[in-house]
């Protein structure tokens, strides 16, 4: 079993579409919270939601950080692979250390784990 994730170009719009969303709600609820200074409980409950869009953020900011990484690792990868001069047929360390990160062995099967965080099961 192979599995691989690749991101097609319209998810990542959807991210940088989302954080944008955020952004102007955050600032819509900032103006509405200075507004509301005298009424405590709609001042609670919109400070409550900027800190939720806040941490909503994050996520987006994060996530958007991992999918940057993960492509430039997947790019590094194919670069390298397309150096090879030749067919692999015997045990190369500087192709097993430039692409993958750990292997795990099982009774059953191997698990091979890319550093592009691609993974490989091989049943014996």
């Amino acid at each position: 079993m192979v599995s691989f994730i690749f991101y097609p170009k319209n998810v990542l719009l959807l991210l940088f579409s989302t954080l944008e969303y955020i952004d102007r709600r955050m600032a819509e609820l900032q103006e509405k919270l200075v507004l509301c200074v005298n009424k405590n409980a709609e001042y609670d409950a919109i400070a409550n939601e900027i800190d939720a869009f806040r941490e909503k953020k994050a996520e987006v900011v994060t996530k958007d950080a991992e999918q940057e990484m993960l492509k430039k690792r997947i790019e590094e990868m194919r670069q390298f692979l397309q150096t090879q001069s030749s067919r692999v047929t015997e045990y190369d360390e500087q192709m097993v250390r430039r692409l993958i990160e750990k292997i795990t062995v099982f009774d059953d099967k191997l698990i091979f784990e890319f550093k592009s965080s691609m993974t490989l099961e091989l049943k014996r």
